[in-house]
Order: structure tokens, then C-alpha cells, then sequence
């Protein structure tokens, strides 16, 4: 018999300056059909009574197949105060879906808020027949 483990939900924040962060992997609901991703948006939150999110970085790697390396995607450099947005303007072309990993650096006082990512399906060109 295996072992079973229960996890207790604690709604107490745990910070680290130091964290790496694997999302699940993401068909879009199209398993077999193409898309092309074209940006990648996160957003910061602070604790109530906070307002800094300065020098937070955050580097987002991916793979758009679970058996692949990762890739760089690109480094996210948050530098303003309040709750702050950040995107990242980088193409991928043809992926059946993406998986992100997360890695860096936060101050205690802010979250992971939000992660967005823009993609559409990949249209094939019809191609003329000649009559």
C-alpha cells in the first residue's frame, strides 16, 4: 500500500529571495493544433500596507514539450512601486502548448500575482489548385 500525505492549507504568506516556480503544462484546450505565443505577461502584488516592488527579478524559461530543454525566455526586471506589470515580447512559433519555470529573486513583501500569456492557433494557408 502506498503512502497517502495531506496537505493542510495554510493562508500564511512563506517568502524566499531565492525561488524557482514550474507551472503545469498548457495545451490551450488544442492538444494536436499548433499555436504561436506571442508575449508573456506577470504581475507583482504587494502586502496590504506595502508599496515597493523594487529590484525583483525574475527570469521565465520554457519548453513547449515536456521532454525538451528548457530555454531561456527572458528576465523580467520589476523597478516601480505599487502592484507592478511586466511583459516580455518574444515569438515562438509552432508549439503544441508551453510550460514556464520561474526563477528569482523577490522581496518579502510581493507575490506572483498573475500570469498571462498571449497565443493564438496557427491557421494553415490554403494553398490555390491551378483550374
Amino acid at each position: 500500500m502506498s503512502d497517502i500525505v495531506i496537505y493542510k492549507w495554510d493562508p500564511e504568506p512563506n517568502y524566499t529571495s531565492n525561488f524557482s516556480l514550474t507551472t503545469k503544462y498548457y495545451d490551450f484546450s488544442s492538444v494536436h493544433i499548433n499555436k504561436n505565443i506571442y508575449s508573456i505577461s506577470l504581475t507583482l502584488g504587494v502586502q496590504e500596507g506595502e508599496t515597493v516592488i523594487l529590484n525583483n527579478n525574475i527570469l521565465i524559461q520554457h519548453r513547449s514539450k515536456l521532454e525538451d530543454d528548457w530555454q531561456v525566455y527572458g528576465l523580467m526586471a520589476f523597478g516601480q512601486t505599487g502592484v507592478g506589470t511586466n511583459t516580455i515580447k518574444n515569438k515562438l512559433r509552432n508549439v503544441p502548448g508551453l510550460q514556464l519555470k520561474l526563477s528569482g529573486f523577490l522581496i518579502d513583501s510581493c507575490y506572483i500575482n498573475d500570469i498571462s500569456i498571449e497565443y493564438r492557433i496557427r491557421r494553415k494557408q490554403a494553398v490555390a489548385t491551378p483550374q
